[in-house]
């Protein structure tokens, strides 16, 4: 049997203890780490926040890679495409690769971005 049709639902208990996993850290650096060590640091708290907020989303990207290599077994690109649902655009009456949905990117990135 393929081992991605092997991958089942995670349990409640399961769910609740990766959030704790990926939401926990980064409430331990906001509010025990940042009071700590914002008087002894030189630099503006601001950016020992902006540090501290980046090192629990490199935790977060870690825990995430863990994750799908014991779920994938292996992280070939393949696997990956598939499993992160990264397919080109499909049409919806013809279902063949409609690869010039992607020219509507750029002027929604530049509408959200100056409007």
């Amino acid at each position: 049997m393929n081992r991605e049709m092997e991958t089942k639902q995670y349990s409640v208990s399961k769910i609740l203890g990766l959030w704790a996993l990926v939401a926990l850290p980064m409430a331990f650096f906001r509010f025990v780490l940042l009071p700590i060590l914002a008087p002894i640091v030189t630099f503006h708290p601001g950016i020992l926040y902006w540090m501290l907020m980046i090192v629990g989303m490199i935790w977060q990207f870690v825990l995430s890679v863990i994750l799908l290599k014991r779920e994938l077994g292996n992280l070939s690109w393949e696997r990956l495409k598939k499993r992160l649902w990264l397919n080109h655009p499909v049409h919806p009456k013809t279902f063949k690769v409609y690869k010039i949905a992607y020219s509507f990117t750029i002027p929604i990135i530049m509408y959200a971005f100056f409007l």
